[in-house]
């Protein structure tokens, strides 16, 4: 947490507020300091159940509808509330849902700072889908080195990608223990970790 949010305040030139969903590896092997939007949101809630509460408040009083996921609101809350760190682009996709969608105009407007999103296709395990999405990572790539002052490093996106592919790989044998009932542990840490590592 700290590595986070000490990097995006250190490095606002070279910082990437990015949703959730799209993981930090293409970012670091560019040299950018990822910060995933909604980030905050979920640490505050770790520390005090009640800290978002102030922020969906905050979203609400902007006109955002009270029934969107408290997850976007909290984030769209701490955004208006101008308590992001200052930033060189915005990194959204489409997904996971229309809400998590939608949320990054509010988060995009407020900002003020350069905008790219990925199109995830919905039906994403085959190989149309997979070359359509690698297409739009490599436009992402292009986009980046245009808009920061990023260069991709392929050396250093194939370490970072097989560390990644090494936790992951133990990740799954976690979820693999943790259909045992009772489950040995809680599913949230197995699932923060998978979202904040790096």
């Amino acid at each position: 947490c700290i590595d986070i949010i000490g990097g995006a305040l250190r490095n606002p030139d070279r910082t990437i507020v990015h949703q959730e969903m799209i993981t930090p590896e293409i970012f670091r092997a560019m040299g950018l300091y990822p910060f995933i939007a909604e980030f905050l949101g979920t640490a505050l809630t770790v520390i005090d159940p009640h800290s978002a509460e102030r922020y969906i408040d905050i979203c609400e009083s902007a006109a955002i509808p009270g029934d969107l996921c408290s997850h976007n609101k909290s984030a769209m809350g701490l955004v208006l509330d101008d308590l992001f760190p200052s930033a060189a682009a915005l990194v959204s996709s489409s997904m996971p849902c229309d809400g998590g969608m939608s949320s990054y105009l509010t988060i995009e407007r407020h900002l003020k700072i350069p905008t790219i999103r990925l199109d995830v296709p919905h039906h994403f395990q085959n190989d149309k889908a997979v070359t359509y999405f690698a297409g739009e990572l490599r436009r992402m790539i292009t986009w980046l080195e245009e808009n920061t002052p990023g260069k991709m490093d392929w050396d250093k996106l194939k370490s970072i990608c097989e560390n990644r592919n090494q936790m992951v790989a133990h990740e799954l044998d976690l979820w693999d223990m943790m259909k045992v009932r009772p489950a040995p542990m809680a599913g949230d840490p197995v699932f923060t970790n998978h979202v904040f590592a790096s």
